[in-house]
């Protein structure tokens, strides 16, 4: 396995160029570039006017030239645009970045393309599955044409909240480009069992994000790794069994402040928790 980060991480200190050859200094092998449009953060790439191939190329270039690799594309943008959505034309415009990010993720030489789907208003779980099914068929022969996979993420939705959904979505589509990125942080805040979940996708799984959460006066909160409650030890033991061998990716937020801090200690984390 090998460590990457994701945009959230840094780029509120760095500029995205800068970021990826900070994680580089910070020992990570890997980074999640955010693909966003949606409340205008600065992270990342923002669609439509950044995501081109010669702004891919650049991120891709400054990977190389720090000795690390662009892991994966976050498609953040499907917060605004759902794959899922009751709408034809909201619907049509996510299917047309996703699979404009087929070949954008192949041209730096990733391999998984992050879908981040959330769960529309007014539709059943049911309903809204099945809207995305439909997107990602369609979608399906250009990520198979290109060499990447699409892969649906556990963000705290009713479409996708445990990892039986996730795999009937796999199974649905019925496309080898067509797996799950799994959330960790996301399936314990939900009160599930992410070692026994990881098992249960074992082939499917394509990737991982890795973020912890603390309990506080106001809830449960995302923390640095290794200071909440998430039990990375039963997570790295599934993994060993389903023998994953790909990226862990921190999906930690940091400030101008604390950024450095926050990559640095769940880097040590990580490497004690996953033997790396």
């Amino acid at each position: 396995m090998k460590l990457s980060m994701h945009s959230i991480c840094i780029e509120r200190k760095y500029p995205l160029l800068e970021a990826i050859r900070k994680a580089a200094e910070f020992g990570y092998q890997g980074y999640e570039i955010d693909i966003g449009d949606f409340g205008n953060t600065g992270l990342g790439l923002h669609w439509p006017e950044e995501f081109t191939p010669q702004r891919v190329a650049e991120a891709g270039e400054a990977a190389r030239q720090a000795g690390i690799e662009i892991s994966s594309l976050c498609l953040g943008v499907l917060w605004k645009y759902y794959p899922s959505s009751p709408q034809a034309e909201t619907r049509a415009q996510a299917a047309e970045i996703i699979r404009q990010a087929a070949s954008l993720t192949a041209s730096v030489g990733a391999k998984v393309i992050l879908l981040p789907v959330g769960q529309p208003e007014g539709l059943t779980a049911e309903e809204a599955r099945g809207n995305l099914v439909e997107v990602l068929r369609e979608c399906a022969p250009e990520a198979e044409r290109h060499g990447v996979v699409y892969a649906v993420e556990n963000v705290g939705q009713a479409l996708a909240y445990t990892a039986d959904d996730l795999l009937e979505i796999v199974s649905r589509v019925g496309s080898p480009a067509c797996q799950v990125y799994y959330d960790v942080g996301n399936a314990t805040g939900q009160g599930a069992d992410p070692a026994a979940e990881i098992r249960r996708l074992g082939e499917h799984l394509a990737m991982v994000h890795v973020k912890d959460l603390a309990a506080t006066p106001e809830g449960r909160q995302l923390a640095v790794v290794g200071d909440g409650m998430v039990d990375f030890a039963a997570c790295a033991g599934a993994m060993k069994e389903i023998a994953y061998d790909g990226y862990l990716t921190l999906e930690v937020p940091g400030t101008a402040d604390n950024a450095d801090i926050v990559a640095t200690r769940s880097r040590d984390a990580m490497r004690r928790f996953f033997g790396l």
